[in-house]
C-alpha cells in the first residue's frame, strides 16, 4: 500500500482513493491518510488494516476480485466526497509462481520470528546480567540491616534484582515461544512438500475440479456462470499439473515414488502407519482392507509398505527383503517407541534394551550411553543395520526370558565396530578440571561418597574444547568442558575428573598423572 503523511484536517478529506486488485497483491487501498474517514468505511465493507500492508481485504491474494465489496466501498467513499478509482486485474498467476511466493513469505516469517527470538534472548541475558551486577555489589550473605541508614538502599537494590530476574525469565520464555513458532512454521512448510502431502493435495484439487465441472455443465452455454466456472477449472488443471510434475520429479530423483493400484493384488498385505492389513480389493484410488475391527479402506497416500510371497517392499522402487527379518526390525523399533513414550513405566524394558546393545558389542553392562553412541553404527549399510537390529532383539528376548547374562555373553559373537573412542581397560588418572586438555578422554567425574570414592558417569567422552576460567564471585570459578559430540558441562575448578590423557584409539592410554582410580 502507498503511504502518505497523515492528515488530521477533515477539510482535506476529499482525496483520490485508488482501489486495486491483482492476484499477486490482493485487494489494496492507496491514497488514504489518517483522519480522512476511509478506514472506518472500509471496515464496514470487509476490509481490514495492518501497519505493514495498509488497508486490504484479508485472503484476497490469488483470488478474483470481490466486486460487491469493492464497489460498495467505492460508492460509500464517493458519497462523502472522495474521488475513487478502481483498477482490477484478475489474471491468474501460475501454480509454480503462487507456490514460490508462498514459500518465500514463509521463509521471511521464519526469519522474522528467529530474529525476534534472538532479540528476546539478548534482553533476557541483559536483564539477568544487570540483576547480577547489582547483587555483586552487596556483601556476600549480608542481610538487610533494619533501622540502618543503608536499609532503604538495600531494599531498593533487592527489588531491582528481583525485577531484573523476572524480566529475564519472562523474556527467556518469550524467546522460547518465538523459536517454537519459527520451528513450527518451517516444519509445516516442509511437510507440505512431502510425497504423501502432494498426493492428498492432488486428490483434493481433483475433487474440487469435478464439483465445478458439474456446475459448469448445468449452466447455459456462453453464460457468465459457465465462463467463470471454466476459468476456475483451467486454474485447477494448472494446479494439478504442477503437483503431478513435482511427484514425477521426486520419482525421477528417487526421493519418493507413489504407490498406485497397479502395485497391489488381493491377498497382499499392506502397511498403514505401523499396522499390516490384508488387501481384499483393489479400487481405483483406494484399497479395501480386512482388519480386526472390520472392513476398512485406505487411500494410496497412507500406504507405506507391501508384503507378498514372504518378501517386503518399503517403497515401490525399493529392494525387497525377507518378511521374517522385517518383522524383527519392526519389533525392535517398536520397543524404542514404547521406551520413549513411557520410560518411567518400563524400567525392565529400558534396562534389557541397554544390556542387549552392550552385550552385542562386547561392552561392559555399566558402559555409559555416550560410549555406545561413539560406535559408528550409522556407517553400516542398510542390510548390516537391519541384521544388527535383529541381533539386538534376539538378545533382548533372552534377557526378558530370564537367561543369565554370563550365559548370553559366552554364546554371543561380538559385533565389533569402529568407534570414535572406547573406554580403555587400563586405569584412568585424576586431574582437576583446570588441567584437562582437548584430546583427553573423560571416563567420569570423581565423586567422594560417605563410605567410598568412585567414578560417576555424569560425563563421558572425548574433549573438544576447554573454556577459560570464569569468576562468578560468590558462586566460585567455573570452567566449561565441551565434548566432541557438542555436549557442554560446567564445573567448578575444584572438581576432579577421571581421564585418559592424550587419548588415541590405537594405543593404550598410558597416563603420567598423579593418582590412579
Amino acid at each position: 500500500m502507498s503511504t502518505h503523511p497523515h492528515r488530521d484536517n477533515a477539510s482535506e478529506s476529499a482525496s483520490t482513493i485508488v482501489i486495486t486488485h491483482t492476484h499477486a497483491d490482493g485487494t489494496l487501498i492507496h491514497g488514504s491518510s489518517k483522519g480522512d474517514g476511509v478506514l472506518e468505511l472500509a471496515y464496514q465493507h470487509g476490509f481490514t488494516y495492518r501497519r505493514s500492508v495498509g488497508i486490504f481485504i484479508r485472503g484476497s491474494r490469488d483470488k478474483d476480485a470481490n466486486q460487491p465489496a469493492i464497489q460498495g466501498l467505492a460508492d460509500a467513499l464517493r458519497a462523502v466526497g472522495h474521488r475513487v478509482e478502481i483498477e482490477i486485474d484478475n489474471t491468474w498467476r501460475s501454480a509454480a509462481e503462487r507456490e514460490a511466493d508462498r514459500a518465500a513469505r514463509v521463509d521471511a516469517r521464519v526469519e522474522r520470528l528467529a530474529e525476534r527470538a534472538d532479540r528476546a534472548a539478548y534482553r533476557s541475558a541483559r536483564s539477568h546480567a544487570r540483576a547480577q551486577a547489582i547483587a555483586d555489589l552487596r556483601p556476600l550473605g549480608q542481610p538487610t540491616q533494619v533501622g540502618h541508614h543503608s536499609e532503604r538502599r538495600s531494599r531498593r537494590d533487592q527489588e531491582r534484582i528481583n525485577a531484573g530476574d523476572r524480566r529475564g525469565w519472562d523474556e527467556a520464555a518469550y524467546a522460547a515461544h518465538l523459536s517454537q513458532r519459527a520451528e513450527g512454521a518451517a516444519a509445516n512448510e516442509a511437510a507440505k512438500a512431502s510425497g504423501p502431502a502432494i498426493m492428498r493435495r492432488i486428490d483434493k484439487l481433483e475433487a474440487e475440479q469435478r464439483k465445478i465441472q458439474r456446475y459448469r455443465d448445468q449452466c447455459a452455454d456462453g453464460s457468465p456462470g459457465q465462463q467463470k466456472a471454466q476459468r476456475e477449472i483451467d486454474r485447477l488443471a494448472d494446479d494439478i499439473g504442477h503437483q503431478r510434475d513435482k511427484l514425477a520429479q521426486m520419482a525421477s530423483d528417487g526421493t519418493f515414488v507413489a504407490w498406485t493400484p497397479a502395485h497391489f493384488t488381493p491377498g497382499d498385505h499392506v502397511r498403514v502407519l505401523h499396522r499390516w492389513y490384508a488387501v481384499t480389493r483393489v479400487n481405483k484410488k483406494t484399497l479395501s482392507l480386512n482388519s480386526t475391527s472390520g472392513p476398512r479402506t485406505a487411500p494410496m497416500d497412507e500406504i507405506t509398505g507391501r508384503r507378498r510371497d514372504g518378501q517386503q517392499w518399503d517403497t515401490p522402487h525399493g529392494q525387497p527383503w525377507p518378511v521374517e527379518l522385517a518383522t524383527k526390525v519392526a519389533a525392535w523399533r517398536q520397543l524404542h517407541r514404547e521406551a520413549d513414550s513411557r520410560s518411567s513405566d518400563h524400567t525392565d524394558l529400558l534396562r534389557h534394551m541397554r544390556y542387549a546393545q552392550r552385550l552385542v558389542h562386547g561392552l561392559d553392562l555399566t558402559a555409559p550411553d555416550a560410549e555406545l553412541a561413539a560406535l559408528h553404527r550409522d556407517r553400516l549399510d542398510v542390510d548390516a543395520q537391519r541384521s544388527l537390529a535383529a541381533t539386538y532383539l534376539a538378545v533382548y528376548r533372552r534377557l526378558e526370558a530370564g537367561e543369565p547374562v554370563p550365559d548370553i555373553r559366552v554364546s554371543l559373537t561380538i559385533v565389533d565396530l569402529d568407534a570414535d573412542w572406547r573406554i580403555p581397560a587400563s586405569e584412568p588418572t585424576l586431574r582437576l578440571v583446570t588441567d584437562v586438555r582437548p584430546g583427553d578422554l573423560i571416563k567420569g567425574s570423581w565423586e567422594r561418597g560417605p563410605q567410598d570414592s568412585y567414578v560417576h558417569r555424569s560425563i563421558t567422552g572425548l574433549v573438544a574444547a576447554v573454556s577459560e576460567p570464569i569468576d562468578r564471585h560468590e558462586a566460585g570459578t567455573w570452567i566449561t568442558i565441551t565434548l566432541t559430540d557438542g555436549a557442554e558441562y560446567p564445573f567448578k575448578t575444584h572438581r576432579w575428573l577421571a581421564i585418559f590423557p592424550n587419548y588415541s584409539p590405537h594405543s593404550s592410554s598410558a597416563n603420567e598423572s598423579s593418582k590412579p582410580v
